[in-house]
């Protein structure tokens, strides 16, 4: 199918050549749309803000927000997220994708980022910078660190002085650590729990369990009830999820090692200390 030049008529045989032919008659191939093709408010999102130019045509949204707000927009992908859940329900990740897809994803996503990783496809020195340049970024986008600065309540002031303090003087700004106000928590894989300290390069967690939250054992009895926000909790009950979690980082190759208020307020020295000698000693595993 022909394409023909609406201004010298000279016929051609794509819209690709169509598009550079324009450039003969000094117009882009937006403007010459624009010309004898643009309908009224075409280029234009629903929200009034003008969108982009792309691939021949103006796109309908100017912003991912926008399409999302969409009603058939939302109706497409609800309808087509229906589909591909009725033919995934019930199957494995290699069932899905072929056997052996989730452990080589696994092995390819591993490291990827990584102070390692950097070093070793920019060298030692420009590899660092650039994982520091991404570590910053990180602390300051992303979700729990803007969720962090509106909800005090998901960690303690008390467990985030430790940590500056253990980071401060172990000089870990080298290695990839994470904690509430330096950037987020960390879920060490896991993909359910999130982790108070964790130190990846060193494979350490350190917990801060809050007395009253997590039943300190020296201060209740397992048929206690010390959670101030769920009463019907047994101090046991709390046990058994704090060591769930525990297994769960042990499973993934870390150490674990929990710091109780109660011993933070009475001995802080011994408690940086404890904490230090157990982030220099060599991992478990």
């Amino acid at each position: 199918m022909p394409y023909e030049c609406l201004i010298c008529q000279k016929n051609l045989p794509t819209k690709k050549g169509l598009s550079r032919h324009v450039s003969v008659h000094g117009l882009s191939s937006q403007l010459y749309y624009d010309k004898f093709f643009r309908k009224e408010n075409e280029g234009y999102c629903v929200c009034g803000k003008q969108t982009q130019w792309l691939h021949g045509t103006y796109q309908k949204f100017c912003s991912l927000k926008c399409a999302g707000e969409n009603l058939d927009v939302k109706e497409r992908r609800l309808k087509g997220l229906k589909k591909y859940y009725v033919k995934i329900k019930g199957k494995s990740f290699d069932e899905i994708y072929g056997e052996g897809a989730k452990q080589k994803l696994s092995d390819k996503m591993m490291g990827t980022h990584s102070l390692q990783w950097y070093c070793e496809k920019y060298g030692d020195e420009e590899g660092a910078k650039k994982y520091m340049k991404r570590c910053e970024n990180i602390s300051h986008n992303s979700y729990f660190k803007i969720y962090n600065k509106t909800n005090k309540n998901n960690y303690s002031k008390k467990s985030q002085k430790l940590f500056d303090i253990i980071y401060n003087c172990m000089k870990m700004n080298n290695e990839q650590v994470y904690y509430a106000t330096l950037n987020h928590e960390y879920s060490c894989s896991t993909g359910h729990f999130n982790y108070d300290f964790v130190n990846v390069t060193r494979k350490k967690v350190i917990e801060f369990n809050g007395d009253k939250f997590h039943g300190n054992p020296n201060l209740y009895k397992a048929e206690d009830h010390p959670h101030p926000y769920a009463p019907t909790i047994q101090a046991r009950d709390m046990w058994k999820a704090d060591l769930r979690k525990i297994n769960c980082a042990k499973n993934n190759g870390y150490d674990v090692l929990v710091i109780w208020e109660k011993d933070w307020d009475k001995m802080p020295n011994h408690v940086i200390e404890k904490c230090i000698l157990f982030l220099l000693k060599g991992n478990a595993s």
